[in-house]
C-alpha cells in the first residue's frame, strides 16, 4: 500500500513538479528555497495520504499543488528573519519622512509630485 502511494506521489511530482517549483520561485525569488518548497509540498501530500486526504478526493491536482506551493512558500518567508546578514548593516538613521502641514499637499511639502488634486 505504501509503495502504491509513493508511486502516485512520484507520478504527481513528474507531472506537476515544474509548476510547483515555478510557483514557489515566483514567491521566493531564490531557486534553492523553491527547491525546498518543492520537496516540502510532495512530502506533505505523501503524509496527508496516510491520514486525512484520500487520493481520489482531489479533482484538480494542478490547482491543489499550486495553492499548496504558494502557501508553503509564504510560510517559508514568514519563518525567515527580517534582516538577513549579507554583510550589509541596516541603516542607523532613516531619513525623516516629509512633514505635511495643514493646507499643503504632500507634493508641495517635498517639492515634487504629479498627483495634485484641485
Amino acid at each position: 500500500m505504501k509503495d502504491d502511494l509513493t508511486e502516485r506521489v512520484a507520478e504527481l511530482a513528474d507531472r506537476h513538479g515544474r509548476m510547483v517549483f515555478a510557483t514557489a520561485y515566483r514567491v521566493l525569488g531564490r531557486a534553492e528555497e523553491a527547491e525546498d518548497v518543492l520537496q516540502e509540498v510532495f512530502l506533505k501530500v505523501l503524509q496527508s495520504w496516510n491520514g486525512r486526504l484520500k487520493p481520489d478526493t482531489v479533482q484538480d491536482w494542478g490547482a491543489y499543488l499550486r495553492v499548496t506551493a504558494a502557501r508553503c512558500a509564504v510560510d517559508l518567508l514568514r519563518r525567515k528573519p527580517k534582516w538577513e546578514n549579507d554583510g550589509a548593516e541596516p541603516p542607523e538613521e532613516l531619513p525623516a519622512p516629509p512633514i505635511r502641514t495643514r493646507g499643503t499637499s504632500l507634493s508641495s511639502a517635498n517639492g515634487q509630485g504629479s498627483c495634485d488634486r484641485p
